[in-house]
């Protein structure tokens, strides 16, 4: 299940409650059951005596470390705990765009100082670190290390923190 999957049913579920709310005066406890149902697929997976994962570059419910090398754009820890290694990122083909997403988590992204990066952080109720500065709880940062030019090859990072923590150091 993509990110975009799991926050799109989220959305369609807080639309039909607001529906059910406004024209039936049915109240739908949506944090409530979406809550619940997590504890649930976690108590499963709990019960089947191993981690969760969707694939190789989403961690759920367990500590990894995922290192780029295959060109694959979009990270996501969740309920867990995991670095993402971003050294090994190759521009020679052009600017790399890579995505990062930590949901009740707390991630760790390991840039390369000799490449020139651009990182957006995007953080809600969590906290966010790059090497210049920190956001907590609500906020954006931008940050750019010293190699980066506009208009030339760069690894261009966008990090969200959601109910986690996000660290990006070189």
């Amino acid at each position: 299940m993509k990110m975009n999957l799991f926050w799109g049913v989220m959305l369609v579920l807080w639309g039909i409650s607001l529906i059910l709310k406004a024209v039936f005066n049915i109240h739908f406890p949506i944090v409530r059951v979406v809550f619940a149902i997590i504890i649930i697929w976690w108590g499963f997976r709990v019960l089947i005596g191993r981690s969760a994962s969707i694939d190789k570059n989403t961690i759920i419910f367990s500590n990894d470390t995922v290192i780029e090398e295959t060109g694959d754009s979009d990270y996501n820890i969740i309920f867990g705990s995991g670095k993402v290694d971003l050294r090994e990122i190759d521009l020679s083909q052009g600017s790399r765009v890579v995505k990062v997403n930590v949901v009740f988590g707390e991630g760790r992204i390991i840039l390369n100082p000799d490449l020139p990066t651009i990182v957006k952080l995007g953080v809600v109720f969590g906290e966010g670190v790059t090497p210049e500065g920190s956001v907590s709880f609500i906020g954006d940062r931008k940050y750019a290390n010293s190699l980066y030019q506009k208009g030339e090859n760069a690894l261009m990072l966008e990090v969200n923190a959601i109910f986690g923590s996000a660290r990006i150091s070189n």
